[in-house]
């Protein structure tokens, strides 16, 4: 049968509003990590790649951090860790002529911090920006979400000095705890050839990590 498209009727389309563009942060004290990832935005190539794992400062990440050519983000959908450090240093080997940036927690990137000496051995130039908040709190998130309570131990992570590990691997790296101190930290490690590590302290929080709120998705294990 011919189709006859005179026939056809319109069918409605659902209009989507573009998004406003979120306020910058405040260049606040301790550092938070949204104004990380507004300042990081300002100067971070356009060709640049992330890999990202940071789970309780995500929904900071994506409101900050953007990024718009092909193959420029990696994450995982899951809450699995230690994937990120070494995703990142495997981008930057497949990518030479791109810079990889991965924002990563001081809880997660322990899962795989070896990694930081196969960047250097393999010139990998990734810049790693650890959100260095001193616990686990995607875990603490998960400690909720679940409804076990906070009685878990391992959940605080005071007294890691990442510079003194990054540099122990032969990488170098800097501790940023100042905000006015952080785009020239980021500009920095941006001129630098090599892989580095930029430890910024940064305020506690985010333990409703990758939209895990139980006001709105309540669990529901019985």
């Amino acid at each position: 049968m011919k189709y006859i498209r005179s026939q056809a009727k319109t069918r409605a389309r659902n209009s989507v509003s573009a998004e406003p563009p979120p306020r910058d942060p405040q260049p606040e004290y301790p550092i938070t990590p949204g104004f990380l990832f507004s300042v990081l935005n300002r100067v971070i190539p356009r060709n640049a790649i992330i890999c990202e794992e940071c789970p309780s400062s995500k929904g900071d990440l994506d409101r900050h951090l953007r990024v718009d050519q092909p193959g420029s983000f990696y994450s995982v959908r899951t809450g699995i860790l230690g994937f990120g450090v070494p995703a990142a240093v495997g981008l930057q080997l497949a990518n030479p002529e791109r810079r990889v940036v991965c924002p990563v927690g001081d809880g997660s990137i322990q899962y795989s911090i070896q990694t930081l000496w196969s960047a250097v051995q393999y010139n990998a130039a990734v810049i790693f920006v650890v959100l260095r908040n001193a616990d686990y709190s995607a875990l603490k998130g998960f400690c909720d979400f679940t409804n076990v309570g906070r009685n878990v131990p391992g959940m605080d992570l005071p007294g890691i000095n990442m510079v003194n590990l990054a540099q122990g691997y032969g990488m170098p790296a800097k501790e940023v705890d100042r905000p006015e101190d952080l785009e020239a930290a980021f500009r920095e490690a941006f001129r630098s050839q090599g892989a580095c590590l930029i430890s910024v302290n940064v305020a506690k929080g985010g333990q409703t990590c990758m939209g895990m709120d139980q006001s709105v998705n309540p669990p529901n294990y019985g």
